[in-house]
């Protein structure tokens, strides 16, 4: 395709080192509320607060923050 771009992101790989208990808590946060959530099994009006508070504090903003750090360093390196 001539048109096609390669994504600005392209090569670039997420090194969680800086997050690794918080994607730990995240990992157990997603089995035992995001999956059950998403699967039907729980009440979305009711559960949903409470699995969006869950993540907040497994540190999902923390693990976000440090992605987007990542990507933003990695696209400044090809310029």
């Amino acid at each position: 395709n001539k048109i096609a771009k390669p994504m600005k992101i392209l090569g670039w790989t997420y090194d969680s080192s800086n997050v690794k208990s918080e994607i730990a808590a995240l990992a157990t946060v997603g089995q035992n509320e995001v999956q059950p959530l998403s699967q039907g099994l729980a009440d979305y009006d009711t559960q949903y607060p409470k699995v969006k508070q869950s993540l907040e504090k497994a540190g999902i903003q923390r693990v976000i923050e440090d992605c987007q750090k990542s990507v933003d360093e990695f696209v400044n390196s090809q310029k």
